[in-house]
């Protein structure tokens, strides 16, 4: 079970890098998205849904990110997983598509290092 956890880290580890690479697309749809959404308007919504589906699969695979990071509390990683929650529950990411790239390498540099200490380095962080 736990090989087959980490290989999902390793999963949104490729992921978040790719997010980090179209980090200006992802901000500019996200921007348009919010301006949409305040106009409280369903059927456009769905068009816009409709024309970028690719939003609608990020947003599949940021929630199952979520799911990911609330299971890595139970690992001896825990306070890593708990960084990466703290960071994407945070509204850094409204700042500009910077703020995205540089949320992306840094979720990718913390989930790369919770792979290799787990099987390599083993080192606790905090370890109750």
């Amino acid at each position: 079970m736990k090989h087959l956890f980490f290989l999902f880290v390793g999963f949104f580890a490729v992921y978040e890098t790719l997010k980090a690479f179209g980090c200006k697309k992802l901000y500019a749809r996200r921007r348009e998205y919010r301006m949409i959404v305040k106009k409280d308007n369903k059927s456009l919504i769905e068009e816009f849904y409709k024309a970028h589906p690719k939003l609608l699969l990020v947003s599949i695979f940021d929630l199952g990110e979520l799911i990911m990071c609330i299971s890595g509390l139970m690992t001896s990683q825990w306070i890593l997983f708990i960084s990466v929650m703290l960071l994407s529950i945070s509204r850094f990411q409204r700042l500009g598509s910077w703020a995205v790239c540089i949320d992306g390498i840094i979720t990718t540099i913390i989930y790369l290092f919770a792979i290799i200490n787990t099987y390599h380095l083993h080192i606790e962080l905090f370890a109750l």
